[in-house]
């Protein structure tokens, strides 16, 4: 505590996403996340067909419930539930992870930050799909939409005020039997 005192704590910066979304051409919406953009099915689960492209260049089709584009810091959330990699949180990548896809030899991508991911679709029936950015408030999507998902030029900051190193307490909380210290 006596460094938290003396404001004497290492810092961490941890990447963050910037979102939107084109509509006819036109950015309609716009957010800022620290962990991760969703897209996804509404509260009933049906396929939906995503097609995801890294700067302009066909990367994945996505057959499932949706897919998660996550920063390191949300790589321990949702994306690591739905079958993503771990990701030290101060490293500088995203990772693509689909959910409950039906290709059962597509895990997830790991990619530069320089990349930016587009997410489009067509209507898969008649259910909604919706986009969330870190589990905000539920944006609607239509047919023809574009998501796109790159790092922001911002940076969040935080004070590392535990002596426990990312390993030990990512142990601790999430492997079974946890770490003993």
């Amino acid at each position: 505590l006596r460094g938290l005192k003396n404001w004497d704590f290492p810092i961490e910066e941890r990447m963050m996403l910037d979102v939107s979304v084109l509509r006819d051409g036109k950015q309609i919406y716009t957010n800022m996340g620290l962990n991760d953009a969703v897209i996804r099915e509404g509260p009933i689960s049906h396929v939906i067909h995503l097609k995801v492209f890294s700067d302009g260049k066909h990367l994945a089709d996505i057959a499932g419930d949706g897919a998660i584009i996550a920063t390191p810091t949300g790589s321990t959330a949702y994306s690591l539930s739905a079958g993503g990699p771990v990701v030290e949180p101060v490293a500088q990548i995203l990772t693509l992870t689909p959910i409950c896809t039906h290709n059962m030899r597509f895990s997830s991508y790991v990619l530069s930050p320089d990349r930016t991911l587009t997410v489009s679709f067509e209507r898969n029936g008649r259910k909604p799909i919706f986009l969330f950015v870190d589990e905000s408030r539920a944006f609607p999507l239509h047919s023809n939409d574009i998501v796109q998902i790159r790092r922001s030029r911002y940076l969040t900051r935080l004070a590392h005020l535990s002596e426990k190193s990312f390993c030990e307490v990512f142990a601790q909380k999430m492997l079974p039997g946890g770490f003993q210290s």
